[in-house]
């Protein structure tokens, strides 16, 4: 019996998907094929599959929403798991907000307008998941996912049991929570505080404009590709470098933001990968700053 067998008769046949294409699961639609799709709707099933997984030394990767990773053209020998159903909870308290791993932040942002919860505005534009904004503690100038954590919920994949740290336990850093791979993300509860729905409606839409006029939102893409370096842009020294505009294929360093790789129609990950060698030799030669990736390259090397 195959292990794309053995896993469907934990969480189900109709949640296994052989040869499912990479470039559907992540926002910049580039990627080979991924060995199977594995939906996992809650906590026993991401046991269980995740314990069968390991034992039979099968690879597995877990993926949100696919804004910050960048599949090879390979394809990945192994299992995707995605989140769903009691992982896209949502539970509004006085204060904070319990909310799943797998909702999507654009949810995340409706329900505290129809709420009246305010404080996540800075969310605003990010295409991401709860889970991988928290795993990259993603934000920008106005503030930081991890800044909002109170309580955050994992599963240890080395423990085989859940583990919550309390927000002082979470030593979280600039496009990092700080907590190493072999722990999924359950659930967190952020802080929120009351505010009128209209005024968290306008700091969201100002957010997004901002970010309109200045990153390319039109076109699939990864969002950023490398961390600022400290003291410095990684968009400016890539347009200082000359480099705004170069193609590969399909693949074009964005003529608005330097630190944006778009895929204008049929870009393949080599093509990205070549502009990203690009960019951090440039920027190396010419100015002695070594760029380091924001995003995640998901091959054979990509474990959790």
């Amino acid at each position: 019996m195959s292990w794309h067998t053995e896993v469907a008769e934990i969480v189900g046949k109709e949640n296994v998907i052989r040869e499912f294409p990479l470039k559907r699961l992540c926002t910049i639609k580039v990627g080979g094929k991924a060995d199977a799709l594995v939906w996992i709707d809650d906590l026993n099933g991401l046991k269980r599959v995740t314990r069968f997984l390991k034992e039979n030394e099968v690879p597995y990767f877990v993926i949100g929403n696919g804004s910050n990773i960048l599949p090879v053209d390979t394809g990945f020998k192994g299992a995707i798991l995605k989140l769903r159903g009691e992982f896209l909870r949502l539970d509004f308290r006085r204060n904070t907000i319990r909310v799943g791993s797998a909702l999507k932040l654009n949810a995340l942002l409706r329900e505290c307008i129809r709420s009246g919860r305010g404080g996540l505005e800075f969310l605003s534009g990010i295409p991401g998941s709860v889970g991988g904004a928290i795993r990259m503690n993603a934000g920008g100038k106005s503030g930081e996912i991890c800044e909002r954590i109170n309580r955050l919920t994992m599963f240890s994949l080395h423990e085989d049991r859940i583990i919550e740290l309390q927000r002082q336990e979470i030593r979280y850093e600039y496009r990092n929570i700080g907590i190493p791979k072999g722990y999924i993300f359950l659930e967190a509860e952020l802080l929120v505080e009351n505010s009128p729905s209209d005024s968290i409606k306008r700091k969201i839409r100002d957010v997004y404009i901002k970010k309109k006029v200045t990153q390319p939102l039109n076109l699939p893409s990864s969002g950023c590709i490398f961390k600022n370096p400290v003291g410095y842009s990684a968009g400016r020294l890539i347009e200082q470098a000359g480099l705004k505009g170069m193609r590969r294929g399909d693949a074009m360093i964005s003529t608005l933001h330097g630190n944006f790789i778009l895929n204008l129609g049929n870009a393949s990950s080599s093509d990205i990968l070549y502009l990203i060698d690009l960019c951090r030799a440039e920027v190396k030669k010419r100015f002695n700053i070594q760029l380091n990736l924001e995003i995640e390259i998901l091959d054979q090397r990509a474990k959790w």
